[in-house]
C-alpha cells in the first residue's frame, strides 16, 4: 500500500488538490464496525458529501455533456420505485433514437413529495414535444448549457437539494436565511429520509472518469507544468483528521 499526504484530482479542466494532515493510505478499506445514532448521522452527511463529490468530477470529465434535462411527473408519484423504473424506461427509449446519448441524473423530490429528475446530457436537439412524448409522464424541460466554467461545481449547487441542509445550517449568520432558504432545510431533511439507502444519482455507462495523481512531490511536479487558476478553496475537519481543499481551472 502506498502512503501520501496529498492527492491531486483531475476531472476535465477542473483540478482539485486535497492536502491532509495523516498520512492516507492508497487502497485501505476500514473494517466495519458497529456505530450508535450519532456516528451513524455523521456518516449519512459525509456520504452526501462525497456523491456529491463524485457528481461534479463526472459532469467535468465529460465536456460532451452541454443540455441540462428535467423530467416532471403530472401525477403525484411519490413511489421512487415507480419512478426510478419510468425513468429507466425513459433511458432505453432515448438510446434507440440515440444511441451514445450519456448523462449523469440526480433524483429530487418537489415540496408536495413527487420526484423528479434533473440530468446533465449530451442529447442532441429535440423538440420538446416529442420528448415530452417520450417521456411520457408531464413536463419535460431541456436547457442549453451556456458559459459555465465549472459545471460540475453549478450543476451540485443548482439542482441538488439533499445537501442544502447541512449547508445552511452551518451557514455563519442564520439570521440572514429566507423563508425561502427554510422551506429548503424542511425540503430536504424530508429528502435524507426517502433517500435513505437509496441511490441518488444514477448515470450512463461510457462516461470519462477522474484521474488521481498521489504524493507531494507528484501533484507538484503536475502543478509546475501546467497554468492554473485558482477558483475555490476550504477546510474541513473529519474526527481527527484536517482536509486543506484547492480547486483550479486549467488556462
Amino acid at each position: 500500500m502506498k502512503k501520501y499526504i496529498e492527492k491531486l484530482v483531475i476531472s476535465g479542466k477542473t483540478i482539485e488538490v486535497y492536502k491532509y494532515s495523516k498520512w492516507q493510505l492508497s487502497g485501505y478499506k476500514a473494517k466495519r464496525t458497529n456505530y450508535d445514532k450519532d456516528k451513524k448521522s455523521k456518516r449519512s452527511a459525509l456520504a452526501d458529501h462525497r456523491s456529491t463529490t463524485i457528481i461534479c468530477n463526472l459532469v467535468n470529465c465529460n465536456e460532451c455533456l452541454n443540455k441540462f434535462l428535467t423530467l416532471t411527473f403530472a401525477e403525484n408519484v411519490k413511489d421512487l420505485n415507480i419512478a426510478n423504473n419510468e425513468f429507466k424506461q425513459f433511458v432505453r427509449k432515448i438510446k434507440k433514437l440515440y444511441p451514445y446519448f450519456l448523462y449523469v441524473c440526480v433524483v429530487e423530490f418537489q415540496q408536495r413529495g413527487a420526484v423528479h429528475y434533473h440530468l446533465v446530457c449530451n442529447l442532441e436537439y429535440i423538440k420538446k414535444k416529442e420528448l415530452e412524448k417520450i417521456w411520457g409522464n408531464g413536463f419535460v424541460q431541456p436547457n442549453r448549457v451556456r458559459n459555465i466554467k465549472d459545471l460540475g461545481r453549478y450543476f451540485v449547487k443548482n439542482f441538488i437539494h439533499y445537501n442544502l441542509g447541512q449547508v445552511f445550517a452551518t451557514h455563519s449568520d442564520k439570521r440572514k436565511l429566507t423563508k425561502k432558504d427554510l422551506a429548503k432545510i424542511e425540503n430536504s431533511k424530508k429528502e435524507k429520509l426517502q433517500l435513505r439507502g437509496r441511490k441518488k444519482f444514477f448515470c450512463s455507462r461510457g462516461l470519462a472518469r477522474p484521474f488521481e495523481i498521489k504524493g507531494t512531490l507528484s501533484v507538484l511536479e503536475f502543478k509546475s507544468k501546467n497554468n492554473l487558476k485558482k477558483t475555490f478553496e476550504k477546510d474541513w475537519k473529519y474526527k481527527d483528521l484536517k482536509v486543506e481543499y484547492m480547486s483550479y481551472q486549467l488556462i
